[in-house]
């Protein structure tokens, strides 16, 4: 009889192939070994996989539909060849290289995640599951908590609310960085957050998964030490120019019993499945503690975090991200970290190496080495949705991590970029290099990649394939080579400073979409959506750099420049209107799904504008999370560059911050207030 946990792998595959999913037949045997291993045997196209866990068995059919059949599943497409054409025999073994497998930076849940529904949620934990994720940030549903726990200490309503972010904003109110920017959230976003984050560990759970939520970093209600007589709160350094956030002194009991009270309500709330507890006590905040005692602080705010932990779970574990060794190392040397960790518990703690490509930190302090950590990738910032990525780099990084004789207890390996569902193909890549088969070449490993994306017509010639490969190779050599080009000019705040990226990556950016469309002649376009993604992000990318490379020339005034910088933006605004996922229309309406009256769909619409423009009411975060989608492009980028360029011909300096203010208020402001 099938087991529940072979049933539900069953069902993700049903979702995805349908029919063929009774080709597929599953065995789990749990075993003592802390990584995972599957096997997959394939004869005439019936696949029998025993793996260890429901995880591992989903990316064993992954890795049977991907090599065998030739077939890919990213975050907004998929290709699966109609009928599949199924290997006469298909054999590997693989074994996880470390227990788990991350995903997801504090980050996503505002960037990406902040708007979804559990349809959209189901997909995404279908593709954790296939490409073998087994440890997930997994933040909705917390304001439930955070107002029942405030309560318990008799705060008043309004002081509650003055604690809880709106959902563009909840990751910078779990790291402690803001209080109420974008808020309050409504009750239907409170109560519908709960009802769906139930589900989402309900499934995380029945896949084995070890979900990490969030724990109690010592960030208070500003006013709370007003509500609890004898509460000792001290007032942090301020964020990013925002008003300081309040943080319970870490020699008082009451921290502990804070952060052990905010446990038993969470596990009262979602269950007791849960022993994973994210909380980051100085994320981008340094510690305000004076030289003269700073060892025994950071010691005792260490011991405060992981005590409030255990006592509200004896099994409780503290994940921990170090962004900060690498954002505030100026502050974070050997002895600071040592003076932090070291006292901790053994197994008690795992610290996530954010961004190892950047700034390998696990090089530089054995103590977090020694406690346990997670190398990751994080290679994206605000859902920044230009294309770029070194992935020789990336994989040589992980390599680097996973077999160096120093790597100490290294428990895990991860993706903790900021936002989703941008460059698919540097995911795909480090999600195959957290398991071992024979690694191959980045160079051969992007080429299958490629193939996976598109079914060829039998009538396809050499010169389709040719120039497929002749297009990939282009890409790799320029966008996911060694250069790394990251936010284009026209897409930042308009002023005099503008430089023209180099004549021959423009000619090369065009060669890449002259080549895919002379492929896709060859290309069964039936076949899925991958090839039409990558169709509008190529040409995106060179209209992108036509745009900058005018732009200089524009500024100076020259006619015919500014005619083909807004020629290149409305042509790129029109090829992104192709895909649901690059349209500003997506993003928005799923904000406002979440309100239950006009002026809560309002807000939830009006917090969304403003993330991926202003980012807050005085413009401190300008673009920050800025998109290449259109709508955006026509509505905001364009017209703000016009805007710009008229003030500057009548000689007159244009306040761009008025203007962006008003963008981002305007369709919607009226309406809340």
């Amino acid at each position: 009889m099938e087991s529940q946990s072979e049933a539900i792998v069953k069902g993700i595959i049903r979702r995805l192939v349908g029919d063929e999913a009774a080709r597929f037949e599953f065995k789990i045997e749990p075993s003592s070994e802390r990584a995972d291993w599957f096997h997959v045997q394939s004869r005439r196209g019936e696949i029998q996989i025993a793996a260890s866990s429901s995880v591992a068995a989903a990316r064993a059919a992954y890795t049977y539909l991907k090599v065998g059949c030739q077939a890919q599943v990213n975050w907004s497409g998929q290709h699966l060849p109609r009928p599949l054409c199924h290997p006469q025999v298909f054999e590997v073994e693989v074994r996880a290289r470390t227990r788990y497998r991350h995903y997801y930076n504090m980050c996503t849940c505002s960037y990406s995640t902040a708007f979804w529904d559990w349809p959209r949620w189901e997909r995404e934990l279908d593709w954790m599951a296939l490409h073998g994720i087994n440890m997930p940030l997994s933040l909705a549903g917390q304001d439930v908590v955070w107002r029942r726990l405030w309560r318990s200490y008799r705060l008043p309503e309004q002081s509650i609310s003055n604690f809880l972010c709106g959902p563009a904003f909840q990751s910078f109110r779990i790291g402690g960085n803001l209080n109420g920017h974008g808020g309050p959230p409504p009750e239907s976003w409170i109560e519908g957050q709960a009802e769906l984050q139930k589900k989402i560990l309900k499934r995380q759970l029945e896949l084995g998964m070890t979900p990490v939520v969030s724990g109690f970093s010592g960030f208070v209600p500003v006013d709370f030490d007003e509500y609890v007589r004898g509460a000792k709160v001290t007032t942090g350094p301020g964020w990013n120019g925002f008003e300081p956030t309040r943080f319970v002194d870490v020699q008082e009991p009451l921290f502990a019993e804070i952060g052990s009270r905010y446990i038993h309500e969470y596990r009262r709330e979602y269950g007791e499945g849960i022993h994973h507890y994210l909380c980051d006590t100085f994320n981008e905040l340094d510690p305000q503690y004076p030289d003269s005692t700073k060892y025994g602080d950071l010691r005792n705010a260490g011991k405060a975090v992981i005590e409030g932990i255990t006592q509200g779970d004896p099994d409780g574990i503290w994940v921990m991200q170090g962004w900060m060794f690498y954002y505030a190392r100026n502050y974070w040397g050997k002895p600071e970290v040592e003076a932090l960790l070291d006292a901790l518990p053994a197994g008690r703690v795992i610290v996530l190496d954010l961004a190892t490509y950047e700034c390998p930190v696990w090089k530089e302090h054995p103590s977090m080495t020694a406690k346990g950590w997670i190398t990751n990738t994080l290679h994206n910032y605000g859902q920044n949705t230009a294309l770029y990525g070194n992935l020789r780099g990336y994989a040589e990084a992980i390599e680097d991590a996973v077999t160096s004789p120093d790597r100490g207890n290294l428990v895990g390996t991860g993706l903790t970029m900021e936002g989703i569902d941008q460059n698919p193909v540097l995911y795909e890549l480090m999600a195959d290099r957290m398991w071992s088969p024979v690694e191959p070449s980045v160079e051969s490993w992007l080429m299958d990649y490629a193939n996976q994306r598109v079914t060829w017509n039998s009538d396809a010639t050499n010169a389709h394939r040719d120039a497929y490969r002749r297009a990939w190779e282009g890409i790799h050599e320029t966008i996911y080579g060694e250069f790394e080009y990251k936010s284009p000019r026209w897409r930042m705040r308009p002023s005099a400073d503008a430089s023209a990226p180099s004549p021959s990556l423009v000619r090369s950016a065009r060669q890449i979409v002259a080549d895919l469309l002379i492929a896709l002649e060859g290309v069964d376009l039936s076949q899925g959506d991958l090839w039409e993604r990558d169709l509008v992000d190529f040409t995106k990318h060179w209209l992108s750099l036509v745009a900058d490379s005018v732009l200089p020339a524009a500024i100076k005034g020259i006619h015919d420049a500014r005619e083909a910088f807004f020629d290149a933006l409305e042509r790129m605004d029109q090829i992104l209107s192709c895909r649901s996922e690059h349209r500003l229309s997506t993003w928005l309406d799923a904000a406002r799904t979440w309100g239950a009256t006009e002026a809560e769909k309002n807000l939830m619409e009006y917090g969304a504008r403003m993330q991926v423009t202003t980012w807050d009411r005085k413009g401190i975060l300008n673009d920050y999370a800025g998109k290449d989608w259109s709508g955006l492009i026509a509505e905001f980028y364009i017209p703000r560059w016009r805007f710009y360029f008229a003030a500057c011909d009548r000689g007159e300096t244009p306040d761009m911050q008025k203007w962006e203010l008003d963008w981002t208020s305007n369709a919607v402001l009226s309406r809340i207030d």
